[in-house]
């Protein structure tokens, strides 16, 4: 019988979950039920030679573009649902985000938020660094009054970027939200007196960018209503580019946005360097290319359900790019699929479906690997040896963590963990007593403050 918890539940219309611990002897016959069926699925089993099991391989990884393509080009904007529970799996950095866009909110779901918690997500110090023994409260911004601003009167930009956005389902709800956003810490005047002596606040502006390995996913996105409003005003917050993670590095994403101003000929402009001028009269119209670079930019980088769909021998360098799109003190949240997820039981009790070790391949040819919280350390966390010995790796992860071709030596992405866990959840459908058990790992993990990328 699985052991659960019922300290976390969730009614959705017909569907209720709540949270379990595998016992040992499930765990037990679910190892046993994946070898029962393993030369079933293999591939390179099944084929009529090694060599073509391993072009069959190869060709899917050749073309994983394509099929992405495929999948969106045929479902549109209408497979996945838009997400809107991230103040909910990740409080510490969207607690606030969304609490100041809530118009029921109150102080305890600030406080519920994270803020407490003394994360600070993309170059700012936490209350706990400046001195302050828990005496006060910060957000993930790290801003204080509305009225702070910088020199020109523009709110800081607090960038958020989605990697693996499709066709916008998280990027797009993000924009709904009220752009603008500061400290709501009302009944802690004096520690916030305290800590404007420390340093100047600033009131944030909420910039999200949303790139994906799928061009015809980031036209569909594009195209929405919401990213046309927040990305053709003259103050650009919409930002949007194809990205494939495995082989080109941030540094080379940069986003452009071409802005009209009209001024008045006694009125100097702040911006320099136009690319075009028009005069009409007393006016002047100028158009300025504005650009933006991915590298070190983001306070905030999304990694949900994207690291899986990608071959295990290229996520190291995929952990790397990704860790490089932080600034400094930055923060990467991550959920993805879990080791014996129920959809893996299905794939890995069907015919040909196994690539490798916990990766296989879908109906529509994409593709989808099964994590270990080790898997998910080794690739983000500190620098660790990873080589493979017998076909698993060794040194300072388990048999568990993910494989290589070859025998390498391979650092991790360089990033502190702050959270790293399984959410494992069986969910019932009322309807017709139907259950399913799902597992996920999550992770939050923070940029070094005196971070290099290499």
């Amino acid at each position: 019988t699985t052991t659960t918890t019922t300290t976390t539940t969730s009614t959705t219309n017909d569907q209720f979950w709540e949270e379990f611990e595998w016992t040992t002897n499930e765990k037990s016959k679910v190892i046993q039920l994946l070898l029962k069926h393993e030369t079933k699925c293999n591939i390179i089993d099944n084929a009529i030679t090694p060599q073509r099991g391993r072009y069959i391989i190869d060709k899917y990884d050749r073309d994983a573009q394509t099929h992405w393509n495929k999948f969106y080009s045929s479902h549109e904007t209408k497979f996945f649902k838009d997400r809107h529970y991230l103040h909910k799996a990740f409080p510490n950095e969207f607690g606030v985000i969304y609490g100041d866009n809530n118009n029921n909110n109150n102080n305890n779901d600030i406080k519920s938020g994270g803020i407490n918690a003394g994360v600070v997500a993309g170059g700012e110090v936490s209350c706990n660094e400046v001195g302050d023994d828990n005496d006060s409260e910060m957000n993930s911004g790290g801003s204080t009054s509305e009225n702070e601003n910088d020199d020109n009167g523009h709110d800081e930009d607090f960038i958020i970027t989605e990697i693996g956005c499709g066709v916008g389902n998280t990027v797009l709800p993000l924009l709904e939200l009220n752009p603008h956003f500061s400290l709501s810490n009302g009944d802690n005047d004096a520690t916030e007196t305290k800590l404007k002596s420390l340093r100047k606040k600033k009131k944030k502006r909420l910039v999200i960018w949303g790139l994906d390995f799928s061009p015809v996913a980031v036209e569909l996105m594009k195209q929405d209503e919401r990213f046309i409003n927040a990305s053709t005003k003259a103050n650009c917050r919409a930002r949007a580019q194809v990205w494939d993670i495995t082989s080109t590095h941030p540094k080379d994403i940069i986003s452009t946005n071409t802005m009209t101003v009209t001024s008045s000929l006694t009125t100097s402009s702040t911006i320099t360097s136009p690319a075009k001028e028009i005069s009409n009269e007393n006016n002047i119209q100028q158009q300025y290319v504005e650009s933006h670079c991915l590298e070190s930019s983001s306070n905030i980088s999304l990694l949900l359900f994207v690291l899986s769909a990608i071959s295990p021998d290229k996520m190291p360098r995929a952990a790397k790019n990704v860790a490089a799109s932080l600034k400094p003190g930055g923060i990467l949240l991550l959920r993805d699929y879990g080791r014996y997820d129920e959809a893996q039981i299905k794939l890995a009790t069907c015919r040909n479906k196994c690539l490798s070790d916990n990766f296989y391949v879908k109906h529509d040819g994409t593709r989808c690997y099964y994590f270990t919280t080790e898997d998910i350390e080794c690739l983000f966390g500190r620098k660790r040896k990873k080589k493979e010995v017998d076909g698993v790796l060794s040194g300072n992860c388990t048999g568990n963590c993910v494989q290589v071709d070859e025998d390498v030596e391979e650092e991790g992405a360089g990033l502190e963990v702050l959270e790293l866990k399984y959410v494992q959840r069986v969910y019932k459908n009322h309807a017709d007593d139907a259950t399913r058990r799902r597992v996920w790992v999550q992770a939050r993990f923070r940029k070094p403050y005196n971070s290099s990328d290499s």
